[in-house]
Parts: structure tokens; C-alpha cells; sequence
């Protein structure tokens, strides 16, 4: 059959351009397709994007039928643009995505060959999303939340880009994923779109470890027994069918390991092209394959967002016992006097953390545990796992009816040794046929089988066998296993499987190994398991903690104790100990946090907390010291103290009498709560000064709601009053620890607070000031006279009156009437009287003050300006308010009164505070005249400048003459302080017509003044005020004023944050006019710029012109300001945002290449080391040749250390932590300095 003909219309155009690239870019057309193959390979592309050079060829000239996919066209497009030869739109995926589309909307508006039409809903395996034999749990609210949370990071379904996201259910095994993947399976049904359900239980294991199109065709196969087709192509036409498609993904954790992992990411990240995806995992293996996409799965970076279902709570465990145990009958008379012994002793026990809560958290392990107990009424309170699936065994699948059923429990054995493969794959179904010759023979088994199914222990596929819940295979298959005896083949074949890296085989250890009962046998099998993974760390403590012999958690504990990473893995296990071990795990994780504070102390401290919670009380104070010491001295080996007492905190909010009860909720404490223990109390007036904030915080509160001694409280104070109030310590329980304070006559006698005046003085630490006001306010609004001391205090003055002042405005809005009739009852004739009037007027300024009582008190008032003119005169336009007619009665008087300079700026100062833009608009241009007077404007340095700029700020959005001032400050006026004012003001403005006064705004970045500037940078960042419509109108205009701004501000060495925001508003102009290439070059030449020359290779200069050498005094200003580090951000920031997209990624190593040696170890800190590292990691990332550049780097002479170390970070956070990864390979290469060495052995000492 010979070749289409050569495409015409929209098709042919498309391939043509494409050809044309490829010429331009000098790619032939052998070299573009092995390109793209090798970004395919790194997984830069998806395999989509590579077709055959037979086929690439067709594409180029045009014989083609349809449109390639975008991927292809894409890939083309990356290839040519990395040669560095492409420029414009043509090197824009936007101008790509319009052409190709354009392409397939002429296609699809021809008539379409007729296809069988697919089924709208593609669930052969829909049964296994159904639960088996329980009653599943009511929890669609989590199905909508996951959703939400799905939509929220990807915009709605389009995330960065307009890509959607993988939504991956995540939780333990009998969480209820399944049910929960089933419920929006029939959501999804009553909809419009397509849906694929693929259960990975069908799939079979070899063909997904052979990459993208086996493991496609597999997955296919699964989807649609018998079709044919791989499941992109089943995805397609579904989604050309019925316009969108959802595939739903069922157990992934059943076939995800590293073998299976490039195949199956290959396959979700080509369903995200097509449509939604949505699939289920268990915690373990999702956190070990795909929580970190970037390095494990570089397809699926940016691509998932995981949800994890939460444990049921109290009230929902005993809710749903309840529903299941009513599933046989109607309201209140389905349940038997035994049903409801049992949930009441049920409700009792789960109250308290412990191993039956545990259990029963999950819906599939509750439900067993009411088919087993509720008959006896009662269930055991430390039920382990293990016991409940033995109890579950002996009671469902060794008695029919209360008869032995030795037929039905050779079936479920038989079945339970063919779960795990010869190849050592566990698998949850197994084919019928693999029995049938069994059940041929013994027609008793068979029967057995029958019963089995029957009675809900297996699931009858149609062409498969399965155990009701995955969970109970995996105790079923041991269970089998340990029959032949611990040393028989079937054991030994587990143990060898565990080394094959499928990880989904843990769990059968961890069971195999609890259900070993004689001791021997049990240190015999753990002796054979490796210890050096955190898989067989976690399987080890689990069975150790589940035996009543100590020996072998402490010996397990010695064999993983030295490695932070093994006991990260196994702490949250140690914090869910038996009570019997709650002892051993406390010392443990306490040791843990000593010797590795900063690698342990966040599991630590949780799992600790949750030892806590269940510590007898006997037992707790010694305890939580022990642990508080330990938690507390990590705090000197952590960088940031604001995350560090989340862990102390942590520790206290588990206490009894804390936890649960509203000490943490600011609410009324719970009436029957605890009693938080004296001893407890004890060690936490020991430890607090070391506790952190957030657990003083909550120190302070158990202080506060049980009765404390004299003796007690007066310890309580001087703990807590020696350092600063915690910041979070709400302003009522401040007030409440002060009265406390205030109460005990221990503590004010060692104090010294025998009045009001002098707690009000006392100088403590930090904060506890606002308690002081507060405390004495309350006095006041109790005891008139106090008040009447506060007032009497402020108006005599002669001392530090701020706190009274503030006391005051505590009362003053609700006693402003009596304020008021008290200062109408001085004599104010004496000046000594009036000395506080201002701060008082400033507390009645803005109450509810009658209108006439401010009358009164303004003409009480005028008498007394002659004799005190410097306190009236202000006070008086204060408490005007919003009287109009009374400041421009007091502006009359005051032109008549001859008021001394100083006053009148007082008196403009509280008028351009003012919170009534009516008053100013009224009277602006009286006051403008009164500034341009004797005292007034006259003069660069006049002190009346600032408050003008504050006063035409405010007046600024209805008076033109208010902006012409401005400007003429901001461009032509030599003060900083008033250009700062200016802009201040406008900052904090909200309610203004920012679209109206945009084009202004733009014009006055034009300003010389460094501070005006950046705040104006920040207005124009600010999308709520300047929204995209608008900025986009004088998006052009801003990208020139910005850029020389941005220039000017790097020749002066002007304040690193101007130019960064200076560089944010160049970005956001991109987004609205998108900068050239040459643009987006200058932009950094501008950024380069601000550090030195590169040290000139022999016979050569620098390709780029850096700073000069700076003088020493600039030097030191630089050193101070972060000069330098603030340069390499910003160089950090113009290469991901401006330049990948607009030069080849050789282009942007050669820049950096270029730049990296004038970074001398003389500019050298550890902040610039740390930026190097965030610029090499950012742009080796994305490139696909990015760690050999590195690696090359790395090998140069005229790098300083600091620049190895950062470049040796960098590889570590792109390559991850492996031993036999890229950074080990560092340690190899000539030059690696002694610290760069020690750094990376530090990095690799503890990794997997």
C-alpha cells in the first residue's frame, strides 16, 4: 500500500512548519528523533514523544492522516530549542499548542470513521471495590474532601502549566480505600464522562517491569479483558467518545517496587494527557516509591497530591459497631443483652490510647473483632493483630455453625499457600485453574471452597479465587507456611523472596513472625532477617513489642539504635508499644534523641507524646522529665527555634487533664477533665525556662486551671515572670496568671506589689507589660477609684506614664462619658493640670462620645490655651472628631492666636492622623497654608515635610492637587524620610480606586528614593489592589521604567530588596507581555552584574562585565546589606523564570559556568554557599545534562570551596541520597576539598 498523500489545509501546514524547525535549528532529522529517544530514556518526555525515523520522516513531509500527538510535536520543539538556535514564538509551547490544535480541529470536523463504540463505564472488576461480608463505614464527606483537595493544588484539575493531578487515597491496609475508590466510581457513573477502573490484582507482575508500552498493553488487558488494547488507546477513545475520561486505580501498592515503577509512572503520567486519574495505595509503599516523585518517579513530578484517610475516631468506632451489629435487624430490638455488653466494654476501653484502639481504627479489623467478640460481650483490652486474626480464624474458619468444618479450612489453606509465587511475587487472586485439578480430586475440598465463599472468607471472582480483605491473606499464607515448620522450604522461601525488592512482602514477615509462639523459633527466624533496611527494622520491633519475652526488643533495639534513619522507621512502632513496654520504648527514643538530635527529635517527640498519654500516673512525672530533657537539649542542634518547640509542645499537649479536655482550645475546660498531677506540675515549673513558646503556653494554662497552693503558686511565678510572656498566650489568660500572681501575698511580698501603681511599674520581662494594663484596666473598670488614680496619675505627670496611658484606652470606650466629666472637673488654669491632656484626648478621640459632651469639653477647654497653649491646642483637634465645624472653628482661632511654630506642628501632626477623610477634604487647603507659614515647608529639611506627605497621602485619590505634590517629592525632593512617608501612607490605604491611580503609581518608580520605591514595588505586586486587567494595560510601560530602575539601583548598591522586588515586578509583567529573548538577557546581564569580574582566563577577559572592585567601606556595607547572597537569589530566580524558556540549556550553563568563578572565597559566606547550591540545584534539575555539568564543574581549579560544597549539595538533592549515587562519585574526583568530602560522607552515612 503506498504512502498518503501529502497532507494539505491546517495538517500540512503544521508538518511543514515542523520540517522548518528542524532546518533551522541544523537538526537532522536521524539526530532529532535519537534526541528526543534520549530524553525519553531520562524521562524528560514521554514515551509518546518518540516515534520511529520512518515515522518521523512521514510526519515531516506531510503524509500523514492526522495530527501527531502533542508530544511529539513537543519533543521536536525541545530538541531544536536546546540547540540554542531558535528564538521568538516558535520557541513557545503556546505557539505549538495553537498550531496543533488547530491541526485536529480540522480533523475532527470531518466526518469520523465509524469505531464500535466502548462501553461509557469499563469495570470488570468493579466487585472488589465492594466491601466483603461488612458493613463499610459511612465516609463520603472524606471523598468529597479528597477531591477539594485534588482541585485546590491543580487549579481546578489544571495545576502548573494546566496539567492535572494524580489524586492518590493513601492509609493502612483495611482503611477503607477500596470502598472509598468504589463510592466515586458510582459518582462518577450518574456523570457524563467515561470511566476505567483497573484493579492492579489482575495485573501480571513480569510485564510491568518491561517499560512503558508492556506495561500498557498489561494494564490495557486488565482494563478490558480480551480487547487488545493498551490502556492509553482504550483511554483515547473513551474520551473521544464521551468527551472526558476518568481512570481509577485500584491497590497500586500490590505491584509498586523499583522494577515496576518507571513502567507504571510512564502509563498514570500519559492517562493525566487524557484524563483524571485516581488510584489507592497503602501508606507504606506510596511513602517509599512515589513520595518523593522528583527523585523516584521524574515523570510524576509535580503530578500527584496525596490524601491520607484519617483512623476512625472514638465516637465513629462504637457508631459503626453499632450499625454492624444491627445489619441483621431494625432500630434498637436487632441487638442481643451480649451485643450490647460488648459495646459498652468496647466504648470504655478505646477511651484510652492503647492496642485495642488501635485495632479497632480500621474498619476491617473492628468488624472482624465484632464477628469474634460480640457474642461473649466483651473483647480483650490488649488485643494484639495477631490474636484478633487468630481469634477471627478459630471462630469463622474452623466452625460452620459451631461445628467443626475441617473441609472449609483445607480450602482456605489451599488457597492461602498459593498466594505467594514461586517467583516470590505476593498476589491477592489466584486463578481458578490452579485448583481445579485439586478440586477435581477431592470433591470434599471443593465443597470446603463452597462453604467458604459462602460464609463471605473468599471471594469468588468468576475466573479467580480471593480472601475477603487483602489483610487476611497476608496472616492466612504464614499462617500456612509455619505448619511446615519454621525451617522448611516454604518458610526459607519467604525469607529468600524478602531480598527480590518486591516490598509488598514485609507485611507476610511481620505476620510470619507474630505468629511464632515457641521463643526459639522466633529468635531463630529473626536471627535470619536482616536488620540494615527500614522494612525489616519495622518488622522486627513490631513482633518484638508483640512478645511477653523482653529479650528481643532490647536486642533489636541494639541492632538498629545506631542508625537514625532505621530508628526514624521504627519510632511512631515504639510510641504504639504495649503498656508492658512503655518503659523500654521511652528510654529508647529518649537515647535516640540524644545521639541523633537532629535527624530523631520530630518522630521522637511524637512518639514519645504517645507514651505519655498512656504513662500510669505513678509513673509520669519521672517520665516526662526524662523526656523534656531530652527533647529540650536538641534545641542547640537545630537551626530554627520556631519549629524546635513544636516538640516540647508536643510532649505536654498528650498529658491527662491537658490532651483532651480544652486547655488547648481556649475553651471552658470539660467538667469531668482531669486533674493535671502536682509532680506533673512540678516538672513543668522544673524544665519551663527551656520549654519553648508553645509549651509554656500551655504550662502556664495547667497552672491555671486547678487550685494551687501559696507555696505553689509563688514557685509557679518565679518561673515564669523570669523569662517572657509566650506570644501566644491569649491576652485573657495573661490576665488570669497575673491575678493570680496578684492574689498570692508570697508573691507580691517578694515583689514588692503592695499597690496597683507599683504592679503596673514592674519591669518584667518581655511582654507580661500587656498582662500588667490589662490586670490594672480590669481594676479600673470595677473600682472607680482606680480609675480615678489612672486618670489623676496621667494629668499630674512627672513620670513614665505609658502604661497608664494605655490602661486608659482600655477603659476608655466604655466609660469615655465619665472620663469626660471627670476632665470637665479640673481646674485646668494650673498648666501642671493639663500636662496630660493629649494623652487623654488620644483615648476619647475615637469612642462613642456624646456629640454635645465633646462640645463641652472643647469650650471648657478654650480657656485654658492662653495659659497651656502646648497641650490644648492639640488636645483640641483630637477631640473634635468628626466634628467639621469645630476644626474649622479652632483653624480660625489659631490664625487670630499667634500659636508657637512647635505647637502648630503638633496640631497639623494630629490633623493629618486624622481617621475622617470629610475633616480633611474640608479644611486640606487651610492646612496646606499653615504648612507653607513661618515653620512650614520652606527649606529641603524642614521636620513639617513628613507630615505634609502624610497628609496628601491621605487626600490622594480625590484631590489632583494631592498627586502633583507627591510627585514632585518622589521625583524631584532630596528627602528620603518624606518619600517614604508618602508611599507609606498610600500602603496603608485599602479602600482606594488603585485603577485609577495605576498609571500614576507606574510614573513615580521613576523616584530616586530607595525605601519610596520598594514600597511602591509592593503596591504593584499586590493583586488585590492592582489586579491583572489593569497591570497588563501599563504592563510594557512598567517593563522599561522597572528595567532602568532596577540598573540605576545596582550601580548605587541601593537596598538588595529593591532590586529583587524590582525584579518580581519584571516577572509579573512577563506574564501579562512576555520579554524577548534579548529582554530577558539584559534583565540578567543587569542581575549579573552586581557581583565582580571572573578572575580572566590567561590571554582572555571576562564574556560579561560584574561590578568593579568595590572600596572597603562598600565592601563592608555590601557584607552588612547581603549583597551578595540577594544577587546569586535573584540570578536564581531570572533563570527559572525568564531564561529556560528563552535559552538553550547549554546557553544557561555557559552563563553560570562564566559566573560561578567570580564568587572568590573573599564574597564567600554561608548564606551565599547556601544560595550557589539553590541556583546549581534549580537549573540542574531541569536539565537533562545537568549532573555530568556538575560533575564537570566540580573538577575546575578556579571554583573556590564554598562552590564545591554548593555544587555537591546541589547533586545530592537532584541525584537523592544513595551510596552509590552521583555525590559518591564526587569523593572520586581530583579536587574535592577535605570539608566538601566530609559533607557528603555525612549525607551518605545513613542512607538506605
Amino acid at each position: 500500500m503506498g504512502q498518503p498523500e501529502p497532507a494539505g489545509g491546517n495538517l500540512g501546514r503544521l508538518c511543514a512548519d515542523l520540517k522548518l524547525l528542524l532546518l533551522d535549528a541544523a537538526l537532522p532529522q536521524a539526530e532529532a528523533a535519537r534526541r528526543i529517544e534520549r530524553l525519553v530514556e531520562k524521562e524528560l518526555l514521554l514515551p509518546t514523544a518518540k516515534l520511529s525515523s520512518s515515522h518521523l520522516g512521514a510526519v515531516l513531509n506531510g503524509r500523514v492522516k492526522k495530527a501527531p500527538s502533542f508530544e511529539v510535536v513537543s519533543g521536536l520543539l525541545r530538541v531544536a530549542v536546546d540547540t540554542g538556535l531558535i528564538s521568538g514564538d516558535r520557541a513557545t509551547e503556546k505557539y505549538w499548542q495553537h498550531r496543533h490544535g488547530q491541526a485536529e480541529a480540522e480533523r475532527n470536523a470531518q466526518p469520523a470513521k465509524a469505531v464500535p463504540r466502548l462501553p461509557k463505564v469499563l469495570a470488570a472488576d468493579r466487585a472488589g471495590l465492594e466491601a466483603q461480608q461488612f458493613t463499610p463505614v459511612p465516609r463520603a464527606e472524606l471523598l468529597d474532601a479528597a477531591l477539594r483537595k485534588r482541585d485546590a493544588q491543580s487549579g481546578g484539575g489544571a495545576g502548573a502549566g494546566g496539567q492535572p493531578v494524580v489524586l492518590a487515597l493513601t492509609g493502612d491496609g483495611g482503611i477503607g480505600k477500596s470502598v472509598l475508590l468504589g463510592q466515586l466510581l458510582q459518582r462518577l457513573e450518574g456523570g457524563k464522562g467515561a470511566v476505567a477502573l483497573l484493579s492492579c490484582a489482575q495485573l501480571p507482575y513480569d510485564a510491568l517491569c518491561q517499560g512503558f508500552e508492556s506495561a500498557d498493553r498489561a494494564i490495557g488487558e486488565a482494563v478490558r479483558p480480551g480487547g487488545g488494547k493498551g490502556v492509553i488507546g482504550l483511554l483515547t477513545r473513551l474520551r473521544a467518545a464521551y468527551g472526558k475520561v476518568t481512570l481509577l486505580v485500584d491497590t497500586l501498592d500490590l505491584v509498586l517496587d523499583a522494577h515496576t515503577l518507571p513502567g507504571l509512572s510512564a502509563v498514570l503520567r500519559e492517562a493525566l494527557e487524557l484524563g483524571d486519574v485516581v488510584m489507592t495505595c497503602r501508606h507504606s509503599e506510596y511513602r517509599e516509591y512515589l513520595r518523593y516523585p522528583a527523585r523516584s518517579a521524574p515523570r510524576l513530578a509535580g503530578r500527584l497530591v496525596e490524601h491520607s484517610m484519617p483512623m476512625l475516631s472514638e465516637t465513629e468506632i462504637v457508631d459503626w459497631a453499632r450499625r454492624h451489629l444491627l445489619r441483621g435487624g431494625a432500630g434498637g430490638s436487632g441487638l442481643t443483652p451480649s451485643d450490647l455488653d460488648f459495646l459498652g466494654v468496647l466504648r470504655g476501653r478505646i477511651a484510652v490510647p492503647g492496642a485495642l484502639r488501635r485495632i479497632c481504627e480500621l474498619p476491617v479489623r473492628l468488624a472482624m473483632a465484632c464477628e469474634v467478640y460480640a457474642d461473649r460481650g466483651h473483647i480483650p483490652e490488649e488485643l494484639t493483630t495477631t490474636q484478633l486474626n487468630t481469634a477471627y480464624w478459630e471462630a469463622r474458619v474452623q466452625t460452620s455453625g459451631g461445628l467443626p468444618a475441617p473441609d472449609k479450612e483445607r480450602a482456605v489453606y489451599t488457597l492461602a499457600e498459593l498466594l505467594l509465587t514461586s517467583k516470590g511475587v505476593l498476589r491477592v487472586q489466584v486463578p481458578k485453574g490452579e485448583l481445579d485439578e485439586a478440586f477435581t480430586r477431592d470433591k470434599a475440598l471443593a465443597k470446603g471452597m463452597g462453604q467458604a465463599v459462602s460464609e463471605g472468607l473468599v471471594r469468588d471472582g468468576g475466573t479467580y479465587w480471593e480472601f475477603f480483605h487483602q489483610s487476611f491473606g497476608e496472616y492466612a499464607c504464614p499462617r500456612w507456611r509455619l505448619r511446615q515448620g519454621t525451617r522448611s522450604a516454604a518458610v526459607t522461601g519467604v525469607l529468600r523472596a524478602l531480598g527480590s525488592g518486591h516490598g509488598n512482602l514485609w507485611p507476610l514477615a511481620t505476620s510470619l513472625l507474630s505468629q511464632v509462639t515457641s521463643y526459639e523459633d522466633y529468635q531463630d527466624l529473626a536471627g535470619r532477617l536482616p536488620a540494615d533496611t527500614t522494612d525489616a527494622a519495622r518488622t522486627l520491633v513490631v513482633t518484638a513489642l508483640g512478645r511477653v519475652e523482653a529479650d528481643p526488643l532490647a536486642d533489636v533495639l541494639k541492632r538498629v539504635g545506631t542508625s537514625p534513619t532505621l530508628m526514624r522507621s521504627v519510632a511512631l512502632d515504639l510510641g504504639d508499644a504495649p503498656d508492658r513496654y512503655l518503659g523500654a520504648a521511652q528510654t529508647a527514643l529518649a537515647k535516640a534523641v540524644v545521639d541523633h538530635p537532629a535527624e530523631l527529635i520530630g518522630p521522637a517527640a511524637n512518639a514519645l507524646a504517645k507514651l505519655l498519654a498512656r504513662t500510669p500516673e505513678e509513673h509520669l512525672a519521672t517520665r516526662l522529665g526524662e523526656a523534656l530533657t531530652a527533647v529540650c537539649a536538641a534545641s542547640r542542634h537545630l537551626d530554627r527555634d520556631d519549629v524546635w518547640q513544636n516538640h516540647p509542645h508536643r510532649l505536654l499537649t498528650a498529658l491527662p487533664g491537658v490532651a483532651d479536655q480544652g486547655l488547648e482550645r481556649e475553651l471552658d475546660p470539660h467538667p469531668a477533665r482531669k486533674e493535671v498531677p502536682d509532680k506533673v506540675l512540678t516538672v513543668l515549673r522544673e524544665h519551663y525556662p527551656r520549654l519553648g513558646n508553645l509549651a509554656r503556653r500551655t504550662a502556664i494554662l495547667a497552672h491555671l486551671y486547678d487550685p494551687l497552693s501559696t507555696d505553689r503558686t509563688a514557685d509557679f511565678a518565679r518561673c515564669v515572670l523570669a523569662v517572657s510572656c509566650p506570644p501566644s498566650l491569649s491576652d485573657d489568660d495573661a490576665v488570669r496568671a497575673m491575678r493570680l500572681f496578684w492574689e498570692c501575698p508570697t508573691v507580691r511580698r517578694e515583689l514588692g506589689w503592695t499597690t496597683w501603681q507599683q504592679l503596673l511599674a514592674a519591669k518584667l520581662p518581655g511582654a507580661w507589660d500587656n498582662a500588667q494594663v490589662r490586670l490594672v484596666a480590669r481594676f479600673g473598670a470595677a473600682d472607680l477609684d482606680v480609675r480615678t488614680g489612672v486618670v489623676s496619675d496621667i494629668l499630674k505627670g512627672g513620670v513614665e506614664m505609658t502604661r497608664h496611658v494605655n490602661v486608659l484606652g482600655h477603659l476608655a470606650s466604655e466609660h469615655a462619658e465619665w472620663l469626660a466629666e471627670h476632665l470637665l472637673a479640673q481646674d485646668f488654669e494650673d498648666p501642671r493640670n493639663s500636662a496630660g491632656l493629649s494623652s487623654i484626648a488620644y483615648c476619647l478621640q475615637n469612642t462613642t462620645l456624646l456629640p454635645e459632651t465633646r462640645l463641652r469639653a472643647l469650650r471648657a477647654l478654650d480657656a485654658v490655651r492662653v495659659s497651656a497653649p502646648s497641650n490644648v491646642w492639640p488636645v483640641q483637634v483630637l477631640l473634635a472628631g468628626n466634628l467639621v465645624r469645630e476644626h474649622v472653628r479652632i483653624l480660625d482661632d489659631l490664625k487670630r492666636a499667634g500659636v508657637a511654630p512647635h505647637v502648630v506642628h503638633r496640631m497639623l501632626k494630629a490633623w493629618a492622623n486624622s481617621d475622617s477623610t470629610t475633616v480633611l477634604a474640608v479644611v486640606a487647603d487651610q492646612l496646606r497654608e499653615l504648612m507653607a507659614g513661618p515653620g512650614g515647608t520652606k527649606g529641603p529639611n524642614s521636620k513639617i515635610l513628613p507630615t505634609r506627605a502624610r497628609l496628601e497621602g491621605r487626600l490622594v485619590h480625590m484631590d489632583e492637587r494631592a498627586r502633583t505634590w507627591l510627585s514632585a517629592a518622589l521625583l524631584k525632593g532630596e528627602s528620603t524620610a518624606v518619600a517614604g512617608t508618602a508611599v507609606k501612607t498610600l500602603q496603608g490605604l485599602e479602600d482606594l480606586p488603585w485603577a485609577e491611580l495605576t498609571p500614576w503609581l507606574c510614573g513615580l518608580l521613576r523616584s530616586p528614593h530607595t525605601d519610596a520605591v520598594m514600597r511602591l514595588t509592593q503596591i504593584l505586586l499586590d493583586r488585590s489592589r492592582v489586579v491583572n486587567a489593569v497591570f497588563a494595560e501599563h504592563a510594557v510601560e512598567l517593563l522599561g521604567t522597572a528595567t532602568a530602575r532596577m540598573r540605576r539601583a545596582v550601580a548605587t548598591d541601593e537596598d538588595p530588596n529593591l532590586i529583587g522586588g524590582l525584579l518580581k515586578l519584571i516577572i509579573r509583567v512577563d506574564e501579562h507581555a512576555p520579554l524577548g529573548r534579548d529582554k530577558a538577557r539584559e534583565v540578567y546581564d543587569i542581575t549579573r552584574s552586581r557581583l565582580p569580574n571572573a578572575p580572566p582566563e590567561p590571554g582572555g577577559s571576562s564574556a560579561l562585565s560584574g561590578s568593579p572592585t568595590p572600596s572597603a567601606k562598600r565592601e563592608r556595607s555590601r557584607e552588612q546589606s547581603g549583597w551578595y547572597s540577594a544577587a546569586l537569589q535573584d540570578i536564581s530566580t531570572v533563570c527559572g523564570s525568564l531564561l529556560r524558556t528563552r535559552l538553550s540549556r547549554s546557553d544557561i550553563r555557559g552563563l553560570l559556568a562564566e559566573l560561578l568563578p567570580a564568587i572568590t572565597p573573599q564574597i564567600m559566606s554561608g548564606t551565599v554557599r547556601s544560595r550557589a547550591a539553590t541556583l546549581l540545584t534549580g537549573v540542574g534539575r531541569h536539565d537533562p545534562e545537568g549532573l555530568a555539568w556538575l560533575d564537570g564543574l566540580f573538577v575546575r581549579t578556579d571554583l573556590a570551596p564554598g562552590i564545591k560544597y554548593a555544587i555537591a549539595k546541589a547533586v545530592l538533592d537532584i541525584d537523592g541520597r544513595r551510596r552509590e549515587g552521583r555525590a559518591a562519585g564526587l569523593l572520586a574526583l581530583p579536587g574535592c576539598p577535605d570539608d566538601v568530602a566530609d559533607h557528603i560522607r555525612n549525607a551518605l552515612r545513613h542512607c538506605d
